[in-house]
């Protein structure tokens, strides 16, 4: 056989026989990896649906020296949408550029009588029960250290699918106090709802087996949370593989800029989309904070789809706000709630306390109205003002407190705002990634503290909350306490509080340098022996004033 870089050819080996050292090999590697036995689930046929091999052969030729890599994979099922999945694998092998004629048809016929005998073993359960009704074969051959040959395919046990199939829709007659392993068996049916190579979905089919299961797992908190846990999760991989039928991602992150609508994508069958609208809303109901902005992002794609009742949801919310919170019209303004966009409007006519006062109280029976823990604000009005503290967004959420907070009557409210607003994990959505992020409340602390150490105790509890490893504001807002208190007794506390918290801290104290004062050290360390912390705590915050030097000493 010919090897890339050499004018030669060799004879090539003999097809069968290197079918058999791979078969071999292939049946070698299954014994050593799956010698414990297993048992399928009530609703499983297998536990793999993926296997890689790679066939290596020297540069001497085909048949020199030789090895075979096999590698499992734990997902059921490849990523991408099944019949686009299916069409690339109809276009077959695919052969290094250059192969020539013979070696070529050589390659091609050991993949095809690979494929029979590893489509043999697939459908004997007796010699290899691991393996999914669905079965998908990758294989790679290499020589002499380059790739020659690379083909895929997927290979269905009709007889074992059928059978899954059946037990899948018998099973919305039975109750889960008899089965042994309940929590295996809701796992399992949750991913076979959601699997296209099992069945096409079905809108009314998918709707009363999730009603049936919702009946099914009754009181029981267990039951429940591994059925939530198994319906989001694939759910959410069927969305996410769906819409890449009709959008190819072309960056990284969750804006709709990295979404581009494919050119040869048709229009959304009906049957489709309203599954793809009742998965939606069904996740929408227990998602959390991260859920949340990917299902927002779903929701714009399904409704640049032409779905009518995405394009509702996007406009009006979901409607389980109560009217009196998802609009308020007043003398002062406007506040409009939007829980689907987690966007709250914000108009206020005339610059002045009270129409802060009456935004503030109505922005406060938002949240606790059970409004999204990530949001943002969409803020029109006359005033413009920025709090000073380098590096903040410069947006609605930022200049709404900034102009409320020049009311010194405000405060109290804006106090309680805080307390309400902030939330672990949790953040204002109108900043840009990697490095404007803020939690819930951080405006409105930020200008608090920066006009009264009474805000000490407010500031407390923040830290106490705050995510400080992603949150790097934390940093230019402990110079700006610095800028306007320095290392004074009475404010130290809140000082080091916030210290604790920050990060990206190597240049920080160069930047604090010009605001030092002699006895501030002292100050520091007297303020450090009154707290239990630990030694890399005691470190961050001596070098976050002092640099090396502070450690050092």
């Amino acid at each position: 056989m010919r090897i890339s870089g050499e004018t030669s050819s060799a004879t090539l080996p003999d097809l069968q026989r290197t079918a058999d050292a791979i078969e071999s090999s292939l049946l070698n590697y299954l014994d050593r990896q799956w010698s414990t036995p297993w048992t399928p689930g009530r609703l499983q046929v297998g536990r793999e649906g993926m296997l890689k091999l790679r066939y290596r052969a020297a540069a001497g030729g085909m048949g020199a020296r030789c090895e075979v890599e096999f590698k499992r994979f734990d997902n059921p099922h490849p990523p991408q949408p099944a019949d686009a999945l299916l069409q690339r694998l109809a276009d077959g092998p695919n052969l290094r550029s250059g192969t020539p004629e013979g070696e070529a048809a050589w390659l091609r016929e050991l993949f095809a009588e690979l494929m029979r005998r590893i489509g043999r073993l697939h459908a004997d359960r007796s010699a290899i029960n691991h393996f999914d009704f669905s079965l998908y074969v990758w294989l790679d051959i290499q020589l002499g250290g380059q790739l020659q040959f690379s083909g895929r395919r997927m290979l269905i046990d009709e007889a074992a699918r059928l059978a899954l199939l059946a037990k899948q829709q018998a099973f919305a007659g039975t109750d889960l106090a008899d089965d042994p392993e309940p929590l295996r068996t809701l796992s399992c049916f949750a991913g076979n709802l959601f699997d296209d190579l099992l069945a096409p979905i079905d809108y009314a089919a998918l709707h009363s087996r999730l009603y049936f299961v919702d009946l099914l797992v009754g009181d029981d908190p267990v039951w429940e949370e591994r059925w939530q846990s198994s319906f989001n999760s694939a759910a959410k991989t069927w969305l996410r593989r769906w819409l890449g039928h009709w959008f190819a991602v072309t960056g990284m992150g969750r804006e709709l800029r990295n979404y581009q609508r494919r050119e040869d994508s048709v229009t959304v069958p009906g049957q489709e989309a309203a599954c793809a609208m009742l998965l939606f809303e069904r996740l929408l109901k227990k998602a959390d904070a991260y859920d949340r902005e990917q299902l927002q992002l779903y929701l714009q794609l399904l409704a640049q789809l032409g779905i009518a009742a995405a394009a509702q949801l996007l406009q009006q919310g979901s409607g389980g706000l109560p009217p009196h919170l998802q609009r308020l019209e007043a003398g002062w303004g406007t506040v409009c709630a939007n829980d689907i966009r987690a966007e709250i409007a914000i108009e206020l006519y005339d610059d002045n306390p009270e129409g802060f006062a009456g935004a503030l109280q109505q922005l406060l029976a938002i949240i606790e109205g059970g409004f999204p823990r990530n949001y943002q604000l969409v803020y029109t009005s006359r005033a413009r003002s920025l709090l000073p503290v380098a590096g903040l967004a410069e947006s609605g959420t930022h200049h709404f407190f900034a102009d409320a907070l020049r009311f010194a009557e405000l405060h109290p409210l804006l106090d309680r705002y805080a307390r309400t607003a902030m939330f672990e994990y949790a953040w204002y959505t109108d900043g840009e990634p990697g490095g404007q992020e803020l939690m819930p409340s951080s405006y409105a602390v930020f200008g608090l503290a920066l006009a009264s150490p009474a805000a000490a105790r407010l500031l407390a509890r923040y830290c106490a909350l705050v995510d400080g490893g992603h949150q790097p504001a934390t940093t230019p807002f402990l110079l700006a306490l610095v800028r306007r208190y320095g290392l004074a007794e009475a404010t130290l506390p809140m000082l080091v509080d916030v210290a604790l918290t920050a990060c990206y801290i190597s240049d920080l104290p160069e930047q604090l340098a010009q605001y030092l004062q002699p006895g501030d050290r002292e100050r520091l360390e007297a303020e450090l022996a009154r707290r239990e912390l630990e030694d890399y705590e005691l470190e961050q915050v001596r070098y976050a004033f002092f640099g090396r030097a502070g450690v050092a000493a």
